[in-house]
């Protein structure tokens, strides 16, 4: 029998690439892939009776769940996708309460030793979960071709707290304080992420960089980007691709202590750090590598000197692949952190007949009539937000890369019912 394997997939254009790196080599192993919206997972996954689902957290938010599928019968691996950050924030506000949920996944895939180090010292994981492996979002790096580069300062914005796109400030706020964060922390959280967004708007605005056209702003995917388009009328205004996509394309790329400077600074693309901008270092600091590999000017001044640098093709990244806090953080960079993962997956998974206890009410069931009707209102819920894919968008990501090279069936016709996961099985 093939194992049955459902992968979460919470933000498309941050992760798709390397959820379907990772569902291919599981596929070239003869095993049933799902890939599964996180909007949706409440719905479909007792439905998909998987083997083992791979998470992409393990929060407050989602304990309970993951507890539930594992007493159910099913393994339960986390690939948390936002190791890199700074190592109070992450043990305060990304673990659950609950410590006793902490023993539930049977892998924690780790980007490198310096995030296993937090996990294990501060004794929320177990040496025998934790596995290092490297960060997948980067084996698509290996695979693209060289382009022309056409924008002359990407500006990658983190600001959601403040400026949230899906949820409403109410509801977001809701969100963070369920994830640990007391009122106060919140608060502080916000206004410090609404001036740093209002000092950048004003920085643009004042052309003071003297680029014009040659900047482009990416918005976060989960902020709202009508506050840009808004304000900022003679620079472009984008967010419709990967990171990784987006960088190709640039000569420089400037943010604000984010994890995607990570991206940057794998694929040797000058970094610089708004570091002069308000911050709270307890709720939103940089990480010793983004310190490291990233320019900190402490004036708009200075950053200024450093952009003439990138007009003129002198500037050069801050630290180069080689050096060790690389491997530090990110274990190998060799474009085989999927392999791996898949490689855990399928030696520790066994395909379980029958073994499936009956959901509790966190879990719908998709045989009832009025469940049903939820499941159809929440699909077309979900089509409408950036957090949808289908079919068309996973064989897009296919053709990005032919190692593995497989061919694929795919449907979201799985168990009698129309369903928003999709099915990845080896062509016969």
């Amino acid at each position: 029998m093939k194992k049955k394997i459902s992968l979460i997939l919470d933000n498309p254009t941050r992760d798709l690439d390397y959820i379907v790196l990772i569902g291919k080599h599981l596929v070239k192993n003869n095993c049933e892939v799902t890939i599964v919206p996180s909007n949706l997972r409440h719905f479909e996954l007792f439905h998909l009776q998987p083997d083992y689902v791979l998470y992409p957290h393990q929060r407050e938010s989602s304990a309970k769940e993951i507890n539930i599928l594992k007493n159910a019968g099913m393994d339960i691996g986390v690939m948390e996708t936002e190791q890199h950050v700074d190592e109070y924030f992450f043990t305060s506000f990304q673990t659950p309460l609950n410590k006793k949920y902490l023993e539930d996944p049977i892998h924690i895939f780790s980007w490198g030793d310096n995030f296993s180090q937090i996990v294990l010292n501060n004794n929320i994981y177990s040496s025998e979960q934790v596995i290092n492996v490297g960060n997948p979002r980067f084996d698509l790096y290996f695979h693209k071709e060289k382009v022309k580069k056409t924008i002359e300062l990407l500006i990658g914005t983190t600001f959601q707290i403040a400026n949230p796109k899906y949820l409403g400030k109410k509801n977001s706020k809701k969100a963070y304080l369920n994830e640990n964060m007391s009122e106060q922390d919140y608060e502080e959280f916000f206004k410090t992420h609404e001036e740093a967004m209002r000092t950048l708007i004003e920085l643009i605005n004042s052309n003071f960089l003297e680029l014009n056209s040659g900047i482009h702003l990416r918005p976060h995917p989960y902020e709202d980007e009508n506050i840009y388009k808004n304000k900022l009328k003679h620079i472009n205004i984008d967010n419709s691709y990967s990171i990784g996509d987006h960088l190709s394309l640039a000569s420089s790329y400037l943010h604000y202590h984010s994890v995607s400077s990570t991206d940057s600074a794998v694929m040797q693309i000058p970094t610089i750090n708004l570091s002069w901008f308000p911050k709270n270092k307890r709720l939103h600091d940089s990480t010793e590598f983004m310190k490291r590999t990233s320019y900190q000017p402490s004036n708009k001044y200075e950053l200024k000197e450093i952009i003439q640098e990138v007009r003129k093709g002198n500037l050069q990244p801050k630290l180069k692949i080689d050096d060790k806090i690389f491997e530090q953080y990110f274990y190998r960079i060799d474009g085989l952190a999927s392999k791996r993962i898949a490689e855990h997956i399928l030696n520790n998974t066994t395909h379980k007949v029958n073994q499936y206890k009956n959901p509790e009410i966190i879990f719908n069931n998709l045989n009832k009539l009025n469940e049903l009707v939820k499941h159809k209102i929440a699909v077309n819920r979900w089509k409408k937000t950036k957090k949808y894919f289908g079919i068309s968008e996973i064989q897009d990501s296919i053709k990005k890369t032919t190692n593995p090279n497989i061919h694929v069936d795919m449907t979201s016709y799985i168990n009698d019912i129309q369903l928003a996961s999709i099915k990845i099985t080896k062509k016969v």
